[in-house]
């Protein structure tokens, strides 16, 4: 059974929550790192009013309405964890500390226990070596119905991902991050055939538009 936290109750999947189907039948806006983020007009995807979440550190170049993480705290950087926005974390952090705080201290902070292969079919909080397809499974359970994928390039350049203080002494894990961006692709590939949720790209030259529709973000956001 996959949970989510949230101080000072545990919530558990499946049960009814405030979180589970909270976001029934809306539309997201999934950013990630890619290279193509630094590219791509997010004042107007900010100032559209659309819902956003954000993946890692995809937080520093568009502010968020939810963020969502997976890795060890010092990954990321540190300034969105005072924000408002909705924060899903990996529960084996909660009681790390950022700058002072532990992390469940700070506010919107909820948490959740990833699990994988058979332990977690979908519909859980699956975790298959990267944090969009918890991602995914996350806002699915959430009721969201339709997601458009920005700066998800599935390949390229990872500097906007290895901007976490951790980078600056431990080399990033390249050969890691591109099968963890190979079964993202698979998993993006399987919720479209089975159409649990419909898939839309924004990125341009992603590996995504292979198997989902590709339509530009400015065109999106007029929707």
């Amino acid at each position: 059974m996959s949970l989510l936290y949230w101080n000072p109750q545990w919530l558990h999947f499946g049960s009814s929550t405030h979180l589970q189907n909270f976001l029934s039948g809306q539309e997201v806006f999934l950013c990630g790192t890619g290279p193509s983020l630094k590219e791509t007009n997010t004042k107007d995807l900010e100032e559209s009013g659309k819902l956003i979440c954000s993946l890692n550190n995809a937080v520093k170049y568009v502010s968020s309405h939810i963020w969502c993480g997976v890795d060890s705290p010092d990954s990321f950087v540190s300034s969105f964890w005072n924000t408002p926005a909705l924060k899903l974390y990996n529960y084996s952090y909660s009681d790390k500390e950022v700058e002072g705080r532990k992390i469940y201290e700070y506010p919107n902070t909820y948490f959740f226990q990833p699990a994988s292969g058979e332990e977690a079919p979908f519909g859980s909080f699956n975790y298959e070596g990267n944090t969009f397809s918890v991602a995914l499974h996350l806002l699915r359970w959430m009721g969201v119905n339709k997601i458009y994928l920005v700066g998800c390039d599935f390949g390229g350049s990872n500097e906007l991902s290895k901007i976490g203080p951790k980078y600056k002494s431990q080399k990033y894990d390249s050969k890691g991050q591109a099968h963890a961006l190979n079964s993202a692709l698979d998993l993006i590939k399987f919720i479209s055939e089975k159409k649990f949720m419909n898939i839309i790209s924004c990125t341009p030259e992603s590996r995504a538009n292979k198997v989902v529709p590709y339509t530009p973000l400015k065109e999106c956001l007029k929707l």
